[in-house]
């Protein structure tokens, strides 16, 4: 999810005198990750494609040493404002991932997968 800031500026003037102020997130954008378990979760940061493909492109937009973790057991109700990207939903992209599935083939190749 991203807030745009003239979307974010529009916001503050717009709940300044709301009688319920949320208060807006300290940053421009988030990443929200649902999966089944913890352990399915870790091993999709062990696998070859996220440390060959994925995490160096991360590199290039965030901004690792102010990021933050929270985890729940059960995903709370939220209010967002701002645009929200699903790229994959109940396991099918929601993008073209040609590309993607192009260097997930490579990995693997490399990897005897």
């Amino acid at each position: 999810m991203q807030t745009p800031s003239n979307l974010r500026n529009e916001l503050e003037t717009a709940l300044k005198d709301a009688p319920h102020k949320p208060k807006m997130l300290p940053f421009d954008g988030c990443v929200i990750m649902t999966c089944e378990s913890i352990e399915k979760l870790l091993g999709a940061f062990r696998d070859p494609y996220y440390a060959e493909v994925i995490a160096p492109d991360e590199a290039r937009f965030v901004d690792a040493q102010h990021s933050h973790l929270a985890a729940s057991g059960e995903v709370p109700p939220a209010g967002t404002a701002g645009i929200t990207n699903r790229w994959m939903v109940d396991g099918k992209p929601m993008i073209d991932v040609a590309e993607g599935e192009k260097k997930l083939k490579e990995v693997e190749a490399k990897h005897g997968k």
